[in-house]
C-alpha cells in the first residue's frame, strides 16, 4: 500500500486534522499501540486477513481500513467492538471496506450506543 501524500493526499490532511483537532489526545509514547489486523491482499489469504490497522491513542480506538476479518481480529485482540470510535479509509478498492458490514453489525449487537464515525476519500479513485 503506497501511502505517499502524491497518491493520497487526503491521508495526509487526514493525520494533521487528528491531531490539530484533539480527536486523538496528546499522549505519552506509552499511550499509543498501533496494531496491523491484516495486511493482505484483495485474494483471501488465511494467513493475512485483509488491511487494516487498530491504533489506540489514549482512550481513543481508531480503525484505518477494514478489510477481510477485521471484525475477528478486534475480537482475538479483545478490544471491545463498541469502543472503536471512528473508521477511516485511505482508498475504496474492496479489499479495504468489504469487512464494514460485519464491523458496524457486530458493534451494534454487542452495545455500541454511540455513533459510527467514519471518514475517507469522497469520490472513488479514477
Amino acid at each position: 500500500m503506497n501511502l505517499a501524500p502524491s497518491k493520497h493526499p487526503w491521508w495526509t490532511g487526514v493525520l494533521l486534522l487528528l491531531a490539530s483537532t484533539g480527536l486523538v489526545p496528546s499522549a505519552p509514547a506509552q499511550d499509543l499501540k498501533v496494531t496491523l489486523l491484516g495486511t493482505g491482499s484483495p485474494g483471501p489469504r488465511m494467513d493475512r486477513f485483509g488491511p487494516s490497522i487498530l491504533v489506540e491513542a489514549g482512550k481513543q480506538k481508531l480503525l484505518f481500513d477494514c478489510g477481510r476479518g477485521a471484525t475477528q481480529r478486534i475480537e482475538q485482540n479483545k478490544v471491545p467492538f463498541a469502543e472503536v470510535d471512528a473508521l477511516f479509509l485511505t482508498h475504496l478498492h474492496s479489499d479495504h471496506v468489504v469487512g464494514i458490514p460485519d464491523l458496524w453489525l457486530t458493534g451494534w449487537i454487542r452495545g455500541r450506543t454511540i455513533r459510527f464515525e467514519f471518514g475517507g476519500p469522497r469520490e472513488p479513485e479514477k
